[in-house]
C-alpha cells in the first residue's frame, strides 16, 4: 500500500504494519513458509533476517523459490543510461548474493521459479551489441510515414517531430 507493507489477517480483519519506507515500494513477495521479502532500491529486507545489500532493478520485486529458502532478484545496471538491462542474482535471506547473469551481459526480460523445485527459468534477450560504428549524417528530410495506421496519425506525429527538431 504505497509506502507501507501491511499484513492483513482476512478472517479476523486485523491489519499489522510490517514495514514503512520513504519511497514507493514494489509489491512485497510472500514465501511458502510465510516470510515476506520487501525490495527497495538498495537492499532486500526480510523481517527477522539480515538485509541483503544490493542495488536492484527498479520496480522488479524479489521472488521466493518454491521451498521459500531463496530469493531471485534483478540487479541494477551500473550505468543507468546504458542498455541492456541489469543482471540476475539469487540469495538466501541474510546471505550474500550469487550473480547468475552479470549486469550488462544480456537483456533480461523475466525470471520465474519452478513451482515444485529450486529451478529458475530465465527469458534472456540477445547479447549486447558492440559499440556503434561510424556515425551517419542527419537525414535531409523529415519522414512522412510513422506507421500510425492513418494519414492523420502520421501527420500528427510529423508535427511533433518537426517541433522537436526546431527546438
Amino acid at each position: 500500500r504505497g509506502r507501507r507493507v501491511l499484513r492483513v489477517d482476512a478472517p479476523a480483519g486485523r491489519v499489522t504494519p510490517v514495514y514503512t519506507s520513504r519511497e514507493l515500494l514494489p509489491p512485497a513477495a510472500w514465501s511458502a513458509t510465510g516470510r515476506i521479502a520487501i525490495t527497495t532500491d538498495d537492499r532486500i529486507i526480510v523481517p527477522g533476517a539480515r538485509s541483503i545489500r544490493v542495488r536492484t532493478r527498479e520496480l522488479d520485486p524479489a521472488l521466493w523459490s518454491a521451498d521459500g529458502s531463496t530469493l531471485r532478484f534483478f540487479l541494477a545496471q551500473p550505468d543507468g543510461c546504458a542498455a541492456p538491462s541489469g543482471g540476475l542474482a539469487v540469495a538466501s535471506p541474510g546471505g550474500s548474493p550469487r550473480v547468475l547473469v552479470a549486469p550488462g551481459e544480456r537483456y533480461l526480460l523475466t525470471a520465474q521459479w519452478s513451482p515444485v523445485a529450486p529451478l529458475l527459468a530465465v527469458d534472456v534477450g540477445e547479447a549486447s551489441e558492440p559499440a556503434r560504428g561510424k556515425r551517419r549524417p542527419w537525414p535531409k528530410r523529415i519522414a512522412r510515414d510513422y506507421s500510425m495506421y492513418t494519414a492523420r496519425g502520421d501527420a500528427a506525429m510529423r508535427r511533433i517531430v518537426v517541433r522537436a527538431s526546431r527546438s
